[in-house]
């Protein structure tokens, strides 16, 4: 089975690394992946946090993210292509 969106609401990055990687098996062109928080850990630096971390889970993937729609002040989503 194959998802259309997928949401991630973790409060700490290990959760999100392990979140991510789970929802590889459900991806497919044109999934949405809304991360919540994005934008909330240290001050928004992209070098940390759940940026760094979906940085490192795209790196491994077989699809690739565009930049989609930011939610709120924190929230970010991605559109999933291969």
């Amino acid at each position: 089975c194959k998802a259309a969106f997928i949401t991630f609401d973790c409060n700490l990055d290990i959760s999100y690394r392990d979140a991510l990687n789970f929802s590889e098996n459900f991806l497919q062109e044109g999934t949405i992946l809304y991360l919540d928080d994005y934008r909330a850990s240290y001050k928004g630096n992209p070098e940390k946090g759940v940026p760094a971390v979906f940085k490192r889970f795209t790196e491994k993937s077989q699809f690739k993210f565009e930049d989609f729609l930011s939610i709120g002040r924190f929230g970010k989503s991605f559109i999933a292509y291969k």
